[in-house]
Parts: structure tokens; C-alpha cells; sequence
């Protein structure tokens, strides 16, 4: 997650990430960089949802069964 948010020029100054049975909470402070090319609340909230999100579909892929057995 912080690789993912640095690399949209984010940096990250506190994560905390709280799992309880299948729900998963994250908490984090971001600090926008100058070089970041995100220029609205609402760019930065779609972007980071986006890298949530991927970081979601890999954990349910990971925890899938392989068809391959």
C-alpha cells in the first residue's frame, strides 16, 4: 500500500490496518508531494480507492483455491 500511494506522489505518514474475521479497516494520512500529479480532493480520494481496491483483489485471489488441483 505505501508503494502504491508513493508512487502517485503521496507520502504516507501513518497506516494502520485492522482485520477482524473478512472485514479489513484502513486508517492513513497522506501528505501530498510536489511532484504529485493529482490536483483535487477528488483525484486524490478516486486514486487511493483504486489502490485499495487492487490491494483487495489480490488478497481474495490469494486466498482462493487453484482450479489447477
Amino acid at each position: 500500500m505505501v508503494t502504491g500511494l508513493h508512487s502517485l506522489g503521496l507520502y504516507t505518514l501513518h497506516l494502520n490496518v485492522t482485520a477482524v474475521g473478512q472485514m479489513v479497516l484502513y486508517s492513513f494520512s497522506v501528505k501530498v508531494e510536489d511532484e504529485c500529479r493529482l490536483t483535487s480532493v477528488d483525484e486524490i480520494a478516486a486514486a487511493v480507492h483504486e489502490v485499495v481496491g487492487r490491494i483487495q483483489e489480490d488478497a481474495i485471489s490469494n486466498c482462493m483455491p487453484s482450479s489447477d488441483q
